[in-house]
């Protein structure tokens, strides 16, 4: 049966420049190295048909004791635009976040080309973009928390305390680092991880994006977590929550729509502005993510000014 891209959206309001390469080049930068996205002498930083691409190979998060590839994606107007500044946008399993010969299951969220082409027609604020890639049989314990074996918390201290303040460090002067300009967004586990975020940092990240989570998972413990953090939930500037509509449980590409549906709700009545969105027909996949990206950055990131 074909699948059909409609989305039912559900508004909750709390009251009141070159040719593309056929693979990305890799500029290898160490987190200590002085110049931080900055180029080396002569060095042609390798562009993709979002704009410019830097790769931060090996990445050594202190907090979690390991390694990982960090990309950031610059918008086209970075270069052109010297004097503009942008907001930030950090997302989790980052390699599944571009085309399809990297992602793990064959088919990526292709994020750069939403993010063009909501530039280009104006839906979408032009952005910075910290795409943070998954440590493999680890995603799963790095995205959730220590109650349930996780060690999601030092995944998080990692990314606020270690590669915020060096991306807002290297690119100095060219971001908008206040919370309402800054967001945390991924899907599943990285759904699951953001909305803790949203719970633990919101002085940090304002714009929460919590795409199918997975709310089923250590007996509903994130709803749990949101209702027993009620301030941080007033602070989030906007919330976006998602999932699709299958509710077969003994599909592995289960959403759990139900569960996310009443997280959307919590939010809401917590004081939260909420914009909650239910892909018809849509599974919890890649796919279904794809489709559903636009719309989410258009409403956490706003119209291009």
């Amino acid at each position: 049966m074909p699948r059909r891209v409609v989305v039912t959206s559900v508004l909750l309001f709390a009251a009141s420049s070159s040719a593309v390469p056929a693979h990305w080049n890799r500029l290898v930068i160490r987190p200590d190295h002085p110049t931080l996205l900055q180029p080396k002498p002569g060095h042609v930083a390798p562009r993709n048909r979002f704009g410019r691409m830097e790769t931060i190979s090996d990445w050594h998060f202190h907090a979690t004791n390991n390694k990982r590839t960090i990309r950031v994606l610059l918008p086209r107007s970075f270069d052109e635009q010297p004097d503009k500044r942008y907001p930030v946008v950090y997302m989790h399993d980052g390699r599944e976040l571009l085309d399809d010969h990297m992602a793990t299951f064959g088919h990526g969220w292709h994020v750069d080309r939403a993010a063009n082409q909501g530039a280009q027609d104006g839906s979408i604020r032009e952005a910075v973009y910290v795409l943070i890639d998954h440590q493999g049989a680890q995603r799963v314990a790095e995205y959730t928390l220590p109650q349930s074996g996780g060690h999601g918390d030092r995944y998080l201290e990692a990314i606020v305390k270690e590669l915020k303040p060096e991306i807002e460090r290297g690119l100095a002067g060219r971001l908008l680092t206040d919370p309402a300009h800054t967001a945390m967004m991924g899907s599943s586990a990285g759904g699951y991880i953001s909305a803790v975020a949203g719970a633990w940092y919101p002085e940090v990240f304002g714009l929460i994006g919590v795409v199918s989570p997975m709310t089923y998972y250590d007996h509903k413990s994130i709803v749990y977590l949101v209702r027993g953090t009620p301030d941080a939930a007033k602070k989030l500037s906007r919330v976006y929550v998602d999932s699709g509509d299958s509710q077969n449980q003994d599909n592995e590409m289960f959403d759990d729509m139900i569960n996310t549906s009443a997280l959307a709700k919590l939010y809401r009545d917590l004081g939260a502005t909420v914009h909650y969105v239910v892909g018809e027909g849509h599974e919890h996949n890649e796919w279904a993510w794809e489709q559903r990206f636009p719309s989410a950055m258009a409403y956490l990131l706003g119209a291009e000014p």
